[in-house]
C-alpha cells in the first residue's frame, strides 16, 4: 500500500476534467456522498501559492492549475467490491479509448491506484487520479489546468530531487 500512496504522492502536480459526472456516478454506485470533498478554484489556488514557502517554481506551478478537486469515500465491508471494480475498469477503458493516457496503473491484491491525464508534447492537461481500497476506502482526486514539463523539472530542481531525463520526455502516442 505503501507504493500505491507514494504513487499518487509523486504525481500531486501534474495536472481531468473527467469529474463532472464521476463523483455522481460514485454517489450512486457507492451509495453515500463523499466523507471528505474538497474543492479549489482559481482564486484559493493563486493564494495558496502566494502563502508558499517554496518560492516562485510552486507558484508558477499552482499558477498553471485551474482546479483541484479530492473527494474520498469511506466503504464498509457492504460495497460489492466486484461491482465497483468492473465500474473503475469500465471507467478507465471508456477514457483511454477517447485519447486520454493511463499514466500510472497499480494493482496490489484487490487494490487498485489509476492515474490517467491528457498529455502533449510540452505539459500534462488535467490529471484523474483514482485510488480504491475494497472495505476501506474510494479516492478521486482531480487537477484541471495544464502543468508544464519545465515547471515541474524547475520545481524538482528547487526541491533538488534528481529525475534524469525528465526534459527528454516525450509521449509515445501508438495504440498497443
Amino acid at each position: 500500500m505503501k507504493k500505491i500512496k507514494f504513487s499518487v504522492l509523486l504525481l500531486m502536480f501534474a495536472t481531468v476534467s473527467f469529474a463532472g459526472s464521476v463523483n455522481d456516478e460514485l454517489n450512486r454506485l457507492l451509495g453515500s456522498e463523499p466523507n471528505v470533498s474538497i474543492n479549489l478554484g482559481p482564486q484559493l489556488l493563486k493564494m495558496a501559492a502566494h502563502f508558499s514557502d517554496e518560492g516562485k517554481e510552486v507558484e508558477r506551478l499552482m499558477s498553471e492549475l485551474a482546479s483541484v478537486s479530492v473527494n474520498v469515500y469511506e466503504l464498509d465491508d457492504s460495497e460489492d467490491a466486484r461491482e465497483v471494480s468492473s465500474w473503475l475498469s469500465d471507467y478507465v477503458s471508456d477514457y483511454k479509448n477517447s485519447g486520454v493516457s493511463e499514466l500510472v496503473r497499480v494493482v496490489e491484491d484487490d487494490e487498485r491506484v489509476h492515474i490517467l491525464a491528457d498529455v502533449n508534447d510540452d505539459a500534462i492537461n488535467d490529471l484523474s487520479i483514482l485510488v480504491y481500497e475494497p472495505g476501506d476506502e474510494f479516492v478521486h482526486i482531480e487537477l484541471t489546468g495544464s502543468i508544464q514539463f519545465d515547471s515541474i523539472s524547475d520545481l524538482l530542481d528547487h526541491l533538488d530531487v534528481d529525475v534524469a531525463g525528465l526534459s527528454q520526455i516525450k509521449i509515445n502516442r501508438g495504440r498497443r
